[in-house]
């Protein structure tokens, strides 16, 4: 019933269903060379938010370097469960051509601003298409806003997210960050593809 196995259509057997692939992802941990390390240590250094590396697999986001002095404002489980309401995975959804496969139903709230409506959210989505950013205020957790620029293979695959996370307060201070964070994106991306 969860979808790790399913019944064969001429019911002659079982196979592998496609939340084997949740598994498969967990199993695997996510490294990142020094030489992207370096970039993100360089970056961090020229601003006071969080800057965090995440990368993404068919189906859920990956902490891969997040920022130790100003932390991502939650875990890798809470924004897998919620990619609706973190700007990371906005940009993954915003990539997918079935984004209800993703997406749990009833949409859950974390916060009053989180967005719920599918019409909302794909609104959102296609801000987030044409832009190449993705953002959240206050929808996540009470007083965070975060920013995310995609990280992308030389084909244009979507690979990895680059975000800046900081307090509600701060969210016109994260908008004029988007620069910094698509040049660092553009030298991440031959690091991670």
């Amino acid at each position: 019933a969860d979808g790790y196995i399913v019944r064969l259509p001429d019911l002659s057997g079982f196979s592998l269903g496609r939340r084997m692939g949740v598994l498969i992802d967990a199993a695997v941990a996510p490294t990142v060379c020094t030489a992207a390390r370096e970039v993100l240590a360089e970056v961090r250094l020229s601003v006071r938010f969080g800057v965090h590396l995440f990368y993404f697999t068919n189906t859920a986001v990956r902490i891969a370097d997040a920022d130790a002095e100003f932390p991502p404002p939650a875990d890798e489980s809470v924004l897998n469960r919620h990619l609706h309401a973190c700007a990371v995975g906005k940009l993954l959804l915003a990539e997918k051509r079935d984004v209800d496969a993703l997406l749990t139903s009833p949409l859950g709230a974390l916060t009053q601003r989180t967005v719920t409506s599918r019409t909302a959210l794909a609104e959102q989505f296609d801000a987030i298409r044409d832009q190449g950013v993705a953002a959240q205020t206050g929808e996540l957790r009470d007083g965070t806003a975060c920013v995310a620029v995609p990280v992308r293979a030389p084909a244009g695959a979507l690979v990895a997210a680059l975000a800046m996370s900081g307090r509600a307060e701060q969210d016109e201070l994260l908008q004029r960050q988007i620069h910094t964070l698509v040049e660092c994106a553009t030298r991440l991306s031959p690091l991670l593809a």
